[in-house]
């Protein structure tokens, strides 16, 4: 094997080896939250999901990515975007993410819901906000789109979107979910690719997190048919952002891959990278893992 070639299955195997952890912890904290009777009361149910988030999301990653030349150069601002592209890029994430988040409900969940309870109570929603939006947006985002996606670079932007956003999809529980988080995973790349820095991917991610958060408040206090209308109208309005800043990214030439040269690609061919992810054994180890997770 070729020293090219080894470094290439090093930086997978490492992403695998994370993604092995934070399944594992994941499903263990599920299990012990449930077995102390945290996810009895609205206070504690809302603790779980932030205990959860940050300990079997963000931690795992960020200590293994010691390792790999720590957390600071997969934050590190690669260009600078005028406002205006900024807010362009923002409207088609916020609207992509919306109409991903309506496909998505067209598939069966198989994940029981989120089993939260609550009308439009503001101290509730407040919290729900931080704990459902704030901390996954912060922690998934440099987990995925930083640590993960910076160390897969190497085999090329397309490369590092793809495989990182597969570990993403794949650590969530049902095939709607995962789906949805393989989907919106390649989106959130492409908006840091395309901005240079986490911070866009972030702030769609927590946008699109808190509509659903609402959405949940809506779905407890109106009626069937008022909900509904909400609900497409949310939809048309997602439709509208991402049609119509899509055209003006494009003319402005804004969505397009990195050219910058940053990290030293690899030279592999893409079928060469195909068969060293599907043969590495750990990235195998971790996709059995969480599969058999999904029916356990």
């Amino acid at each position: 094997m070729t020293e090219e070639k080894k470094q290439f299955r090093h930086r997978l195997a490492w992403v695998s080896v994370c993604g092995i952890i934070s399944a594992l912890m994941n499903r263990l904290l599920q299990l012990f939250t449930a077995a102390v009777g945290l996810n009895s009361t609205f206070p504690g149910l809302a603790l779980s999901y932030l205990f959860i988030t940050v300990a079997a999301v963000l931690l795992p990653w960020v200590v293994l990515s010691s390792f790999q030349g720590g957390v600071r150069k997969c934050v590190t601002v690669q260009k600078h975007l005028p406002v205006f592209d900024n807010i362009l890029l923002t409207a088609f994430g916020l609207g992509a993410c919306i109409t991903l988040n309506f496909l998505a409900m067209l598939l069966p969940s198989g994940d029981g819901g989120t089993g939260i309870q609550m009308g439009f109570e503001p101290m509730k929603i407040l919290l729900l906000t931080g704990v459902m939006a704030a901390a996954p947006a912060l922690c998934e985002e440099l987990a995925f789109r930083g640590i993960a996606q910076t160390a897969l670079d190497r085999g090329g932007t397309v490369y590092a979107a793809v495989v990182s956003s597969v570990v993403f999809g794949l650590l969530h529980n049902s095939l709607s979910s995962a789906l949805f988080a393989f989907a919106s995973g390649l989106l959130f790349a492409l908006l840091r690719y395309c901005s240079g820095r986490l911070l866009l991917p972030m702030l769609v991610h927590f946008l699109n997190n808190t509509i659903a958060v609402l959405a949940l408040a809506a779905a407890n206090t109106f009626d069937q048919s008022l909900y509904q209308a909400l609900g497409l109208a949310v939809l048309i309005g997602g439709v509208f952002l991402m049609l119509s800043s899509l055209p003006v990214l494009l003319m402005r030439r804004i969505l397009k891959p990195p050219s910058d040269g940053r990290t030293a690609q690899t030279a592999l061919s893409v079928r060469q990278k195909l068969l060293n992810t599907v043969t590495c054994p750990v990235f195998d180890g971790f996709v059995l893992l969480t599969l058999l997770l999904k029916f356990w």
